[in-house]
């Protein structure tokens, strides 16, 4: 038998954004053909890491859907600038033909580019980005790529080397030696990582690891905002007392070290050590090396104790103070397996059928959108009760484990089955959804309950999003209330309509009539001779929702915008009161025996919890929550697309996975 051979590997460029009314979304081209597609420009940053002016390897299946997508480098060392909405491969040496009367940049790495001046023909170096739409010449080909800033290439004369010109009586032979080293205030290009960061008026301190020299650095700019853990590479220049000053940002580099922030806002490096020494002498601590960091130190607990078996090992180390100066590399955790530890809240309590409790834990920050059930007497063996903060090891596919509770100086409170983090100041900002959110260091991205407020600075309470709220949140794991307005007396913010103190979740915060303009389709019906009750599903918040007409006559599949209000008695809580329009089908799909069945792309997946049921579910555009009742999905689905059908799921109906394709 035939081995199976591996999928096919693109190579694309994130070249352009573009706004949809669905959000913002990145075109992936292939440099060579011109080829686009489309991705959500969140979860490419979020799932891959991957930002506009990013090189791509992506897998395509038969329906143009791209999946196993990675970030990559660009084999020819190019490098990519970011200028608005567009992205801008720079110094690409091309030549300038004459293509079909037409003035053309041709080269080995690129598809051909449009030239908008009229110049010699001849070699240039251009910058290179992607036209919004195809040009086509008049033989039809079709032109995907522009030029701009030509240069021409400057041609150097080809020196041809004699016989040397003997030295003059009157003059010294100079014999060349070794080369001069460079003076000590020479500027060098070096890499670096940043640690932390501090706003200052006269610009931002960003603290850095340099990776070349192995030691601390200082970048000060008003211009740059780099988070930590950011790789760049630049010029630096060595002060007196050994540290370095980068006095130019060059370029972002692919990450050399590891890594993550804990939620006390502290970066730590996941590093292999090597090379251990034991205390000795008059020194305290044993020792070890890792690349890029240099010497790391021990540190004074049982489970972060060095020893010669840890050689290879993976080690978590933070930059630790020693006496009142000396700053280190400590390890604070020996990694027991390659799955590196992440951070979590126990948010909330819920039940399992059988009766036994279990605590959902949330992840912090970039990993804010994971959460999963873990039985709660497992959690308290571990000293782990509701309201917590811990760490965790995600293995892939298998059951999350290594629980240890964290200490973080929080001010939780809770009552009854949930727990909630008060008094946290946050700006408030809209997303690419126009969604009104909180940024946090500590948990990312938290929804704001009230969408209401304007744009300023806030206290809020944080607490775990409810399984009810979860698809009208579309799937964010945390939101706030607000306390009250920062700058503003609490008195002043009582007669203030937009500032919500303490309030639940309502619907009614969305639209101060109470009534929303929404789309929707329909998945059922129920026809009779005088009247047509019609069950819709409505996209903009993925609820249920009711029609009732003796007037329309709609099929199942059938896509409109509705007004739909919010009612606290009925079949429904919400109700379309209004037909408006029809619209661009936002789905395909097809009716099998009465009933939808739809086509989606899968933009999240979250494995099932192992323990207590719960099945693995993904979430998609319009749809939100899906849920994979009969695992027919692998973890690494992210991309692929899905059938999917409504089916009665305890006492509700819920979107379930029908066929991964």
């Amino acid at each position: 038998m035939k081995p199976m051979a591996a999928d096919k590997k693109f190579f694309f460029l994130a070249a352009r954004r573009e706004m949809t009314n669905t959000g913002t979304d990145l075109v992936l081209v292939d440099p060579w053909t011109g080829e686009r597609y489309l991705r959500n420009e969140t979860e490419l940053r979020n799932n891959y890491r991957i930002e506009l002016g990013d090189f791509v390897h992506a897998c395509v299946d038969p329906q143009k859907i791209l999946y196993n997508i990675s970030k990559t480098k660009h084999t020819g060392n190019i490098w990519t600038k970011v200028d608005g909405n567009e992205a801008f491969v720079e110094n690409v040496l091309s030549k300038l033909n004459n293509v079909q009367g037409r003035l053309v940049f041709q080269n080995k790495l690129f598809g051909d580019s449009l030239c908008s001046e009229e110049l010699p023909l001849g070699e240039y170096k251009i910058k290179i980005s992607l036209l919004p739409e195809p040009v086509k010449l008049l033989t039809g080909r079709l032109v995907h790529f522009q030029a701009t800033g030509p240069v021409a290439k400057q041609t150097n004369p080809i020196v041809g080397a004699g016989f040397a010109v003997a030295p003059k009586k009157d003059e010294k032979i100079v014999g060349a030696g070794f080369q001069v080293a460079p003076k000590k205030d020479d500027a060098v290009k070096m890499r670096a990582v940043v640690l932390s960061s501090v706003e200052k008026p006269i610009g931002t301190h960003f603290y850095l690891w340099n990776l070349d020299s192995k030691t601390e650095g200082l970048f000060v700019s008003k211009n740059h905002s780099l988070a930590q853990g950011h790789h760049f590479e630049g010029i630096f220049k060595k002060n007196p007392d050994g540290r370095w000053t980068c006095q130019k940002y060059e370029n972002p580099i692919e990450g050399l070290l590891t890594g993550g922030i804990n939620p006390n806002n502290k970066i730590y490096f996941t590093v292999k050590i090597d090379k251990y020494q034991p205390a000795k002498g008059n020194t305290k601590y044993g020792h070890a090396t890792a690349k890029y960091i240099g010497d790391v130190l021990e540190g004074d607990s049982e489970n972060t104790k060095l020893s010669a078996e840890c050689n290879g090992k993976m080690v978590n180390i933070q930059r630790r103070g020693i006496g009142d100066k000396d700053f280190v590399w400590m390890s604070v955790f020996i990694v027991m397996s390659t799955d590196s530890d992440k951070y979590f809240f126990a948010g909330y309590r819920g039940y399992y059928t059988d009766g036994a409790t279990f605590l959902q834990i949330i992840g912090l920050g970039a990993i804010n959108n994971q959460s999963f059930h873990v039985r709660e007497s497992r959690l308290n063996e571990r000293g782990i009760k509701l309201g917590d903060f811990l760490s965790a090891t995600v293995p892939l596919g298998e059951p999350v484990k290594n629980f240890t509770r964290q200490n973080y100086k929080f001010k939780v409170n809770v009552d009854g089955n949930f727990a909630s983090i008060e008094d946290q100041e946050a700006d408030l900002e809209k997303n690419k959804e126009g969604i009104l959110v909180f940024r946090t260091k500590t948990f990312g991205t938290v929804r704001s309950v009230s969408q209401t407020l304007e744009i300023a600075k806030y206290r809020i309470t944080i607490r775990a999003t409810k399984q009810s709220e979860e698809d009208l949140f579309n799937g964010m794991k945390y939101c706030a209330d607000v306390k009250e307005k920062i700058g503003s007396s609490s008195a002043g913010s009582s007669s203030n309509s937009s500032v919500i103190v303490g309030s639940g979740f309502s619907m009614s915060n969305l639209s101060i009539s109470g009534k929303r303009s929404m789309k929707a389709f329909v998945y059922n019906s129920i026809k009779k001779e005088d009247q047509n009750t019609y069950f819709l599903w409505i996209c903009d918040n993925q609820q249920q929702s009711i029609f009732t007409s003796k007037i329309h006559k709609l099929e199942i599949g059938h896509f409109f915008e509705g007004i739909f209000e919010e009612k606290e008695k009925g079949k429904s809580k919400w109700q379309c009161t209004k037909y408006v329009k029809e619209i661009q089908k936002l789905m395909e799909g097809a009716v099998i025996g009465n009933k939808i069945e739809l086509k989606v792309s899968i933009d999240r997946y979250e494995p099932g919890d192992g323990i207590g049921g719960r099945k693995p579910q993904v979430f998609v555009q319009y749809l939100g929550k899906i849920i994979d009742n009969q695992d027919k999905l692998p973890m690494n689905c992210v991309g692929r697309q899905i059938k999917t059908r409504m089916y009665k799921v305890g006492d509700d109906f819920k979107w379930v996975v029908t066929e991964l394709l």
